[in-house]
């Protein structure tokens, strides 16, 4: 009995599906958290205390949203 293509696509499901992100939103908030990064930095007086510290709020936001 022949397997139908519909059931190889369906057994065939990528990472990023598997654990539920939605990858072009993802990148679009890494751009932005980028874009204020640099921002920051230039704002800041390119002090790099604030842009450290910044970096352990990003990080935990994301670590909470995943």
């Amino acid at each position: 009995m022949p397997v139908k293509r519909s059931t190889l696509r369906e057994n065939h499901i990528s990472f990023w599906d598997r654990i539920h992100i939605d990858l072009p939103l993802l990148l679009g908030l890494l751009v932005l958290m980028g874009v204020g990064l640099v921002t920051i930095y230039s704002a800041g007086g390119q002090d790099m205390a604030l842009i450290e510290r910044q970096v352990v709020r990003l990080g935990i936001a994301i670590g909470v949203m995943v």
